[in-house]
């Protein structure tokens, strides 16, 4: 193929010569027990045909065993509803997102030191299977340490929107009274000792007024399960099994195995996860006859599960370029005349190994010469600036159900991701972690290795046994630390510009008074909830102004004014690029922590980061004696050699100006050694007594 190019600029002609190829799959294997092949694979193509969306019904058919030779009853996956709709069951391996929630009303009327009326407490979970019993607990809010219960409430079977009423009498017989405030907590325990735990909810007591009606409280139900966990310990298994219905007939009423579905809008859905193995539901209907009937669904879980999506370009081509006085681009090795061959490789994996180890893993070279795709595949893409200006990278919302998961962060050309048990490897962006302490905190965003192993042996109060993190990375990034005093507004502009996509991490701290650093309160801010960041330009702007958000994050009933007299600050750390840096040098780093007994543990950590002048060197260890919740000896002992950052600035005007300072044990100085201890103690008298 040729063409001749002329133009009234200059004379040029150009002769090229272009093949291109491209290949794209996408393949999914998993184990079907109603495919008949011998490997119990089957391989799905993907085409643009949406029938392929609706749930295949299959029901009584057989296959042939090729074990036997004989025959056998296929699993009903599907099965359609008498007067109209049917109910199907799915399967996702990929997908384990323990959840567990408790709910109540948000107020209760009591009456002489009773309730009015019973408080109803609705359990939900969709783990159930791999839960012994379960503890739901109430207390007094000033009891800030959870030490006396005022009611407890146990049980061994967790079922869906599961349904506790207390009558007010609580267990030490100490009546409640009006203005106090309760809280509860949802306990899970395992099979083997494990204990999760939800987040603590609130309710207030108020006084009873003659003909007053309380307002109905609606309770969430099992199809919006919301998960608030705490802390979840307990080792969960096998694939999230999925139940679906839909063109329900109205005034249709169905449970899946005893738990009654909430239809809504003729759909419902519900799910759990449950072990390997082979599992029926029993979906029972009653009609709008008062008839009731039940049909089975099946699911076999094996836990085998891959999905893969590539793409591969080659183009190779000649060029010649002539009559001209200059090329048109200095270096371009294609407008020589020789025979270029340039592709690309590009694919998305996820898939399950032995049901435990769940792998993601995503590469793109981008196109380049076929001999050096693969070159500096471990480094971060300079060119990922360009993508945050890239139309492309948002999304149009399409109007369904369906939702948008980028699980494959990287600032690089390679992610890949393991994880089993509660730890994980994984190559691309990652941050270090390395929180719990005073004088050896190390919490940066960068991109490189990191392994995270946790035991999966507890302690009494639900901390794994041992925990170890290390990582390694080539420095693409510099740390830096921005102080803001609360302006009243909600407009905040950082020291630097083009920050790492992702690195940020704010909150707020209330500090004591105007002359200490001593943080009284602090609150952790979440991007979206609380604020809208612009990389680019360095900017954040808050949802709402920092009074409102401590004030809402720490109620109290007596407070002098917003603040009580104390200073309040917006705290940022992220990761930039300046001008002069120098990218190659090394950051590496461990933390471990050991639980020599319930109450004992012992904690170290060792971090180095290279630099031009002056490396950055720390080494710090602690020890935790805990006799009970709320009660703790903590000690530190810490050695570091230069600063962990570049600098650190405070702003009083929302980031107009900025003045440097050093006020905390990570940054002693830049040329001498500094050695730093803390010792932090607290006691909870209520345990003696």
């Amino acid at each position: 193929m040729k063409h001749k190019l002329a133009t009234k600029c200059s004379l040029l002609s150009v002769v090229s010569s272009l093949l291109f190829c491209s290949a794209a799959v996408v393949a999914e294997t998993v184990n079907d027990s109603n495919t008949i092949n011998n490997a119990d694979y089957s391989l799905k193509i993907i085409t643009n045909d949406h029938s392929s969306a609706e749930p295949i019904h299959v029901n009584e058919v057989s296959s042939v065993d090729y074990t036997g030779g004989q025959t056998k009853k296929a699993f009903n996956r599907s099965v359609a509803l008498n007067d109209g709709g049917v109910v199907w069951v799915t399967k996702d391996p990929a997908k384990l997102t323990p959840k567990l929630n408790v709910t109540g009303p948000t107020s209760v009327t009591i009456h002489e030191g009773a309730f009015v009326s019973p408080m109803s407490f609705t359990l939900s979970t969709n783990y159930a299977h791999y839960i012994d019993h379960w503890v739901l607990t109430v207390y007094n809010e000033v009891d800030e340490d959870f030490t006396i219960p005022l009611a407890e409430f146990k049980g061994n079977e967790l079922a869906i929107d599961q349904v506790v009423k207390w009558d007010g009498k609580t267990d030490n017989n100490k009546a409640l009274q009006s203005g106090d405030r309760l809280v509860y907590v949802l306990r899970a325990v395992g099979k083997n000792g494990h204990i999760d735990e939800t987040n603590t909810r609130a309710v207030a007591l108020k006084s009873y007024y003659k003909n007053q009606v309380d307002e109905p409280v609606v309770l969430s139900g099992s199809n919006a399960l919301e998960s608030n966990l705490r802390l979840q310990t307990i080792p969960v298994y096998g694939s999230t099994v999925r139940v679906s219905g839909r063109d329900i007939v109205e005034g249709n009423k169905i449970s899946i195995n005893g738990n009654p579905m909430t239809v809504s809008e003729r759909k419902f859905v519900t799910e759990t996860i449950l072990p390997e193995g082979q599992h029926q539901f029993a979906v029972n209907i009653t009609d709008n006859a008062q008839q009731q009937y039940t049909k089975n669904l099946d699911v076999k879980l094996n836990g085998q599960y891959l999905f893969m999506v590539g793409l591969a370009d080659i183009t190779a081509g000649e060029n010649d370029v002539n009559g001209n006085l200059e090329t048109l681009s200095d270096g371009d090795d294609t407008l020589e005349g020789d025979i270029f061959i340039n592709g690309r490789l590009a694919f998305y994996l996820k898939g399950k190994v032995k049901g435990k180890y769940l792998i993601t893993a995503q590469m793109d070279t981008d196109t380049a010469p076929i001999d050096e795709i693969f070159d500096d595949i471990h480094k971060k893409d300079p060119e990922s600036v360009f993508r945050r200006l890239d139309p492309e990278k948002y999304y149009p919302v399409y109007g369904d159900d369906s939702t948008l998961i980028d699980d494959t962060d990287s600032q690089g050309k390679l992610f890949v991701r393991v994880d089993w048990d509660k730890s994980k490897v994984l190559w691309g962006n990652f941050n270090t972690g390395f929180t719990g302490t005073e004088l050896s905190s190390f919490n940066r965003s960068l991109y490189g290795a990191k392994i995270n192993h946790k035991s999966t042996k507890v302690t009494s109060r639900g901390d794994n046994r041992t925990d170890i993190t290390a990582f390694a990375s080539e420095t693409q990034s510099a740390f830096r630390h921005n102080q803001f005093l609360g302006t009243g507004g909600s407009l905040y502009y950082l020291k630097d510009k083009d920050i790492v996509d992702g690195s940020e991490k704010i909150w707020i701290e209330v500090r004591e008074n105007e002359n200490s650093e001593r943080a009284i309160e602090t609150v952790a801010l979440v991007e979206g909830q609380d604020y809208q960041i612009d990389d680019y330009q360095g900017r954040i702007i808050l949802n709402r102004p920092l009074v409102q958000v401590v004030k809402q994050a720490n109620s109290s009933l007596i407070k002098d004014n917003a603040l009580d007299g104390n200073q309040m600050f917006l705290m940022v750390d992220y990761e930039y690029v300046p001008s002069d840096f120098e990218s190659d040098n090394a950051s590496y780093g461990a933390r471990g922590k050991a639980w020599l007994t319930d109450s004992i543990a012992i904690g170290g950590t060792v971090v180095h980061e290279s630099r031009d002048t002056n490396d950055y060197n720390h080494q710090g260890i602690d020890l935790t004696i805990q006799k009970a919740k709320g009660t703790y000896i903590k000690g530190e002992y810490a050695k570091s050699e230069s600063n962990q950052t570049l600098g650190s600035f405070l702003s009083s005007d929302g980031g107009l100006n900025f003045s440097p300072f050093s006020s905390n044990a990570s940054e002693i100085g830049t040329d001498t050694e500094g050695v730093a201890y803390s010792v932090e103690a607290r006691a909870n008298l209520k345990d003696y007594s």
